[in-house]
């Protein structure tokens, strides 16, 4: 029943006919005009979208019923997807005795047999006249009574298991071209076709989906239908859909094969005639294979591997038949790149038989598809020297399976002793052992037989399809490809004697596989490299260090795997000291310094950690570098430095000479420097020197000149661009026991005056000849005297440098930064520190005058200008260089006092000048203030606990570490500190969590970081009390003796009663005195007088008779006679009085006098009693 189905492209969709009164012959023209039939649409499912098919080519072939065969299985359907009989009726009769059946026939041989859709055409031509009438049934309707879609004659022929398809069964197709419709018969005979197929398309992908949901994942019968809709899908020209089903059964082909064993053969039986080859797709396409499969019955599994393959190779094809070239480059790309992995794999499949040629000719087979060649050929650009991009991949992917082709040609050629000498590292090598080979056989393709005819006929095979396939690299520019397969050529060239061409070939060509990781390819040809070089009797010393360099190179192992690449294996350590022997003598010979790669040789890693060197009381520190050693031999380094850079560009140089390492694999060696720079800093550049003049050199950073460094003088900041592999920072922290200096605020502070301290604290050694320079990156920041000179230091000495310096700006941060050259011994040493100081004051004085007629009393408050950090003020002192003023306090040994954010302590002096003595605005007295921060208390405590607990462990090294990151942010209660001198920690949690990544991040020894976070948690959780060091602050304050203008002294003069009578009237003298002994000016007689008011003010208590308003100047004084009359009983304060200046507009400077009122009995109380015999109730 199947048909062949032809492999190739767009094969057109067949629809049989039959045709037993010659019908077809007549309308076939006209038919033939409406093809190929276009604009199909159609939806598999009715939760899917529409497909469309735009164009689908038809093939009409006859068929007769006796010669069709029986189906191979219920969804054997064979590629006819519908069917038509084309028929004419001469009379009732005519179609009851011979053309009924006819139908019958067909029906029941053809359709039922083939599971198709079909249709009857009854052809009537011009002549006749096809119409019913009462009386008698038309010839039409009585076709269409017996073979309709209700035909009574169908359910005999087609039973009910028989497809239920859409379309009409039954067409009349007149001669005229019109139906009684108006229509054309031709095109409604297109139409109902499309819907025949249409329904014969989505019936078969309806029954083989059903298929694979009644039967198990892994049954054969679940991959037939798979199979059978990429084959449906190919037949309905939906070709990407068909190449997705088609991966998918070949996915779905093992898992198969492995639970269906007993139904698959295994045996190979290869072409035994070179035109199968020819003709791969034809031959390996059969019916026979597809008919077996169907069967389900002695499948042949290598011909149905092909047959898979052929399928998914014959969409690729219909799909690079694309208008467009760029995708049909895809998919010609696709097909090559497929190939491999199929030749590849079936092989793998079928390791006990010699595919060789088979590989080798469906490879020539597919190089020679017509159809691809003369898209490669129609789309190559009129310039021979330009290259059309768009065909880059197919180029490629050609070459790709050239190469896969060759690389047969020379297992071909090693199975007959053919082989060039050195291409083996080329070649794949083989995980499992090759089984052996035979006697070789005799080829049935001709170029095979050709190019193994001799060694020379290989030679010359194998460098034309080397030619062949580097043509194509250079059209795709593949230009390191070209590169690897010119190496072949020059290696054939070596094996020739072709020395010359041979060393222009591979000159540079190395570089790209050691570059790649390929040591073992790289050595190989380096020393061929050499070879050339010595054949030709070259002597160039400089190329021949280059050459021992790189081949020293491939002896390190980079991806840390030993094996089948691995250069260093085929070498022992004779061969490798000889090397390095080599490589000494030639770097000597050369006139000028050479530096190599440092990391092609040695794997280095600085550890990122400083350490004091305690072995010496010299203030040397150290870096750690760990060396690792692939050679297996000893090494003598001239001298190892390593340069480490901040981001502000300073630069510590760590550097040790006379470097032995020994022939283990890791060596850790230390690095040592005499300058100490505070920072964060990262590797720069890491140098050996393996003699004077050659060194070997890894550069950690980048270097970018934009900006400014802390130097002398100002100089390019370099921008740090740290290597991608390398993280982490190296920060810098004293040692406790060395040489250091820190930068702080003074102890003694003078209000208005700018200084800093800068405390040196000497190590065990006498130091001279110290130069001090001071600098600050704050913006306006000028230091007065930025270099001191100290001539010598005595061991274990602190020396205190004050640093004075004038800044003008609200911002109290600034930035101090010391250089301290010194010597020890004749050695010079170099201490650099930056620190960033808070220069606000903690606390804060405010004062408030009280101007009596003899004397002033000065009330001090002092308090703290952050809320949340208290301090306790020790003792304080007014006092005064002016032998005029007798200054006098209430307590002058007072107790210490602690002043909070709310809770400010108060002082109070009086100052009093001397008789007669005239004040002036130059006139001062000095405060003095001895107090402490509550929070320097805390820590000082808790670091001092700390550094004996680190000395006891020989730990101490780590202090400012701990200090700086850890230590310095702890929060205590400060509240409860100076209230019973206990010290606690308040965020403890926060610090233990802290002290973890820290400890992780700066201290490498477990057991040191272990110990540590230990001491850590015990410091913080533990509550401390007891007395502490104490940092006792002193501030100077420098403050003006107060001045007014004028001083009235406000006074009541009357009789004093224990007690007076309400309603009762008292007779009082207001005296008012105007005193300017507080004025620091002259008086002047020619300065017009200044004039006040007095003014009684209102008071519920009294009423007041009399002048409650008088004016008077500064000459003289106020006196006035008043009746107060107390309104009400008990002890009543006696009415305020209120003066002011009544002119200041005619006096110029009156708006600048000062004026104080001095009430002397303004607290003074009357007791009011109620009149005798009478009761006062207060409401």
């Amino acid at each position: 029943m199947s048909q062949p189905r032809p492999p190739g492209p767009k094969s057109p969709i067949k629809i049989g006919y039959y045709d037993p009164f010659n019908i077809y012959p007549k309308i076939k023209d006209e038919f033939e005009k409406k093809l190929p039939l276009t604009s199909l649409h159609l939806k598999f499912q009715d939760s899917q979208s529409y497909k469309s098919i735009p164009s689908l080519p038809v093939s009409m072939f006859e068929e007769v019923p006796k010669k069709i065969e029986t189906g191979a299985g219920e969804l054997a359907f064979d590629n006819v997807y519908t069917r038509l009989m084309f028929i004419k009726i001469d009379s009732i009769e005519n179609y009851r005795s011979s053309v009924r059946p006819l139908i019958r026939e067909w029906l029941k041989n053809i359709v039922f047999k083939a599971r198709s859709s079909w249709m009857i055409v009854l052809y009537v031509p011009s002549n006749v006249k096809d119409t019913k009438s009462v009386m008698k049934v038309s010839r039409f309707d009585k076709l269409k009574n017996d073979f309709g879609i209700d035909g009574k004659e169908l359910p005999v022929i087609l039973p009910g298991n028989f497809p239920d398809y859409d379309g009409e069964r039954c067409l009349k197709y007149r001669e005229s071209g019109i139906n009684s419709k108006g229509i054309d018969s031709s095109q409604e005979l297109v139409l109902e076709i499309k819907t025949l197929l249409l329904s014969s398309f989505t019936t078969r992908y309806g029954l083989f989906r059903d298929w694979i949901k009644d039967h198990k994942i892994h049954s054969i019968e679940g991959f037939i239908s798979s199979f059978r809709i990429a084959e449906l899908l190919n037949d309905m020209a939906l070709y990407q859909e068909s190449l997705d089903e088609i991966e998918h059964v070949r996915e779905k082909l093992t898992s198969v094969v492995e639970y269906n064993p007993n139904m698959f053969d295994e045996n190979v039986h290869l072409p035994k005639h070179f035109e199968e080859y020819t003709q791969f797709e034809s031959s390996f396409a059969d019916t026979g294979i597809r008919n077996r499969l169907f069967r389900k019955t002695d499948i042949n599994l290598f011909r149905l591997h092909c047959l898979l393959f052929i399928n998914y190779s014959s969409v690729l094809q219909a799909l690079s038949s694309s208008e467009s070239l760029s995708i049909s480059s895809i998919h010609v790309s696709r097909l090559y790149q497929q190939l491999i992995v199929f030749l590849s794999n079936i092989a793998g499949k079928f390791p006990h038989v010699d595919l060789k040629e088979f590989q080798y000719s469906v490879i020539e087979y597919y190089l020679n598809i017509p159809s691809i060649n003369q898209l490669i050929e129609s789309s190559k650009p009129e310039n021979e020297d330009s290259i059309n991009t768009t065909l880059r991949n197919i180029y490629e992917f050609r070459a790709e399976l050239k190469l896969f082709q060759r690389s047969i040609v020379v297992k071909i050629a090693a199975e007959r002793g053919y082989s060039i000498s050195g291409l083996k590292v080329l070649e794949d090598v083989p995980l499992e052992d090759t089984p052996a080979v035979s006697k070789p056989k005799k080829f049935i393709n001709p170029k095979l037989t050709q190019y193994m005819a001799d060694k020379s006929a290989f030679f010359a095979a194998f460098t034309s399809i080397t030619e062949e396939i580097i043509r194509d690299f250079v059209e795709c520019e593949r230009s390191k490809s070209v590169d690897i397969l010119s190496i072949d050529l020059a290696v054939l060239n070596y094996e020739k004697g072709n020395y010359e061409e041979c060393l222009e070939i591979l000159r540079g060509s190395y570089d790209f596989f050691i570059a790649n990781g390929w040591n073992y390819l790289g050595g190989i040809l380096l020393e061929i490299y050499n070879g050339c070089i010595e054949k030709l009797n070259r002597n160039y010393d400089e190329e021949i260090l280059t050459t021992c360099l790189k081949l020293a190179t491939c002896l390190v192992d980079s991806t840390n795997q030993t094996g089948i690449n691995s250069y260093g294996l085929i070498k022992n350590k004779s061969q490798v000291n000889k090397l390095f022997s080599k490589i000494n003598e030639y770097s000597l010979k050369q006139e000028a310094q050479i530096d190599c790669s440092l990391d092609e040789l040695f794997r280095t890693r600085i550890y990122l950690s400083l350490h004091a060197d305690a072995s010496t009381s010299r203030d040397e520190y150290y870096i750690e570098l760990e060396i690792n050693n692939p050679f297996q031999r000893e090494f003598h380094f001239r001298s190892v430095e390593a340069v480490m850079v901040s981001n502000e560009g300073h630069q510590m140089i760590f550097k040790s000479e006379n470097v032995d390492i020994p022939d283990s694999s890791k060596h850790i060696m230390k690095l040592y420097s005499n300058t100490f720079i505070m920072g964060s800093f990262k590797p720069y550049k890491l140098s050996i020197a393996l003699n004077e003049k050659l060194s070997l050199v890894s550069e950690y950073i980048k270097v970018h000149k934009d900006g400014t460094i802390f130097k002398d003088s100002e100089q390019s900041r370099p921008t740090l661009e740290t290597k991608q592999w390398y993280h982490g920072s190296l920060h810098t922290f004293h040692d406790i026991d060395k040489f250091r200096c820190e930068i702080t605020c003074p102890d003694k502070l003078q209000l208005g005056v700018s200084k800093v301290l800068l405390n040196i604290h000497n190590g065990d050694n006498e130091v001279k000849n110290v130069k001090i320079k001071m600098f600050s990156t704050t913006e306006g920041l000028k230091i007065t005297q930025p270099t001191f000179n100290i001539d010598k230091l005595d061991a274990r000495k602190t020396e205190g440098v004050v640093i004075p310096y004038s800044y003008l700006s609200q911002n109290k941060v600034i930035n101090m930064k010391s250089r301290i050259i010194y010597e020890v011994e004749g050695s010079t040493y170099i201490h650099e520190v930056s620190y960033n100081i808070d220069t606000a004051l903690t606390i804060s004085v405010s004062v408030y005058d009280i101007f009596k007629q003899d004397f002033i009393y000065s009330k001090f408050q002092i308090g703290t200008s952050n809320p949340e950090y208290p301090i306790r003020v020790l003792r304080n002192q007014l006092t005064t260089t002016n032998e005029n003023y007798i200054i006098a306090t209430s307590k002058p040994n007072s107790r210490e006092l602690v002043a909070f954010g709310e809770q400010p302590t108060c002082i109070f002096f009086r100052i009093t000048p001397k008789e007669n003595y005239m004040i002036t605005s130059e006139d001062t007295v000095d405060l003095s203030i001895w107090y402490t921060n509550l929070q320097e208390e805390c820590e000082s405590h808790l670091f001092d606990g700390v550094v004996n607990k680190l000395r006891e462990i020989n730990l101490v090294r780590y202090w400012f570490m701990l200090k700086s990151l850890i230590f310095s942010q702890a929060r205590f209660d400060l509240n409860k500190y100076a209230l019973d001198d206990t010290i606690e920690v308040y965020n403890q949690n926060e610090l233990n969590i802290l002290a973890e990544k820290v400890l992780a991040e700066y201290v490498e020894e477990p057991a040191d970081r272990k110990e540590l976070l230990q001491l850590v948690q015990d410091r913080l959780t533990s509550t401390h009390s007891g007395t502490t060091t104490r940092k006792v602050i002193e501030l100077n304050i420098s403050v003006p003796i107060p001045i007014i203008k004028y001083l009235q002294i406000v006074e009541y003069e009357f009789e004093r009663k224990s007690q007076y009578v309400v309603g009762e009237a008292i007779a009082v003298t207001l005296k008012v005195t105007t005193i300017s002994k507080w004025s620091a000016e002259v008086p002047s007689k020619s300065l017009p007088s200044d004039e006040f008011q007095a003014l009684v003010q209102n008071d519920d208590n009294w009423l007041v008779s009399g002048y409650k308003k008088h004016s008077f100047t500064n000459e003289n004084s106020l006196q006035t006679e008043l009746l107060l009359i107390p309104l009400n009983v008990g002890k009543i304060l006696l009415p305020k009085v209120f003066v002011k200046f009544l002119n200041p507009e005619h006096n110029d400077s009156a708006e600048h006098a000062s004026l104080e009122v001095d009430f002397k009995n303004g607290l003074e109380t009357l007791l009011v009693v109620p009149e005798v015999n009478s009761v006062t109730f207060s409401f």
